[in-house]
């Protein structure tokens, strides 16, 4: 016997195997696969000969009568999709999927005034798989009874992680907890008119928001907290200053988000 008829027959052999029935195993469907069935476009599915007409198994019907051998590679792929879990919630008669790779576009705002002072913040954050990575751009003034003032304009790049909380809350709502690194500048203007000016900072910002999910929008309400120091005074008209200036506070934050 020739080696092409001995592959012939092995490779034959194993198909063979591969078209059982899950309630006869090991029992091979001949009329089912194997030699009544051929290699033409329709991706390896399992064919039923009854004399001269071929007929191929309906699509939902391909998984129980044969093996996975006669499976085609979108059926397996078909398959998987339809046992992996979703997440997502029924508006209405539709149902809106979500996956744990959704894509978030956040913008919150908060401000806060007293007699002599005011603050504003502005943030803007972008999370995929749960991370996220924003800005914050947060200014301040603070005036004194002698004329004199201090401005304050941070910038902040931050990093976040958000927690979904639909599990234990049973309702579609988020946790966002992060933190960031400041950059900016401090305008000192004393009672003279004198202008010391410095971009030598540091301290930290950290912030959290709960967020609530209405159909692809989000309802987002937060508090942040900043701490930052400024050193290296500089003037044009004056010596520089030894002093250090050490500003902390906290605002509320309140804003909308998107998820795809």
């Amino acid at each position: 016997m020739s080696k092409i008829k001995v592959i012939l027959i092995t490779l034959i052999g194993l198909f063979l195997l591969g078209c059982t029935t899950a309630e006869n195993p090991g029992k091979v469907l001949s009329n089912r696969c194997g030699a009544g069935a051929f290699w033409s476009n329709i991706h390896f599915r399992c064919l039923n000969v009854k004399g001269k007409k071929i007929k191929k198994y309906k699509k939902r019907d391909t998984q129980s009568r044969c093996g996975v051998a006669c499976l085609s590679a979108k059926d397996k792929m078909e398959r998987e999709s339809r046992n992996a879990p979703m997440m997502g919630k029924w508006i209405g008669d539709h149902w809106y999927e979500r996956h744990s790779h959704s894509f978030r576009l956040r913008q919150l705002n908060g401000s806060n005034s007293f007699e002599t002072a005011s603050a504003e913040n502005k943030s803007i954050a972008l999370i995929l798989n749960n991370w996220g990575l924003g800005q914050t751009n947060e200014n301040t003034l603070e005036t004194y009874t002698d004329n004199s003032s201090v401005e304050m304009k941070n910038q902040y790049i931050e990093i976040s992680y958000t927690f979904n909380l639909s599990e234990t809350t049973g309702d579609s709502m988020t946790l966002t907890l992060g933190a960031g690194i400041p950059s900016g500048e401090m305008k000192v203007t004393t009672s003279t008119n004198t202008v010391y000016r410095s971009s030598t900072v540091s301290g930290v910002g950290y912030f959290a928001v709960l967020g609530i999910e209405l159909w692809i929008f989000e309802l987002l309400a937060g508090y942040r907290v900043s701490s930052v120091e400024y050193e290296e005074f500089e003037s044009s008209s004056a010596s520089d200053l030894e002093d250090t200036y050490k500003v902390t506070g906290s605002q509320s934050m309140v804003g909308l988000g998107l998820t795809f």
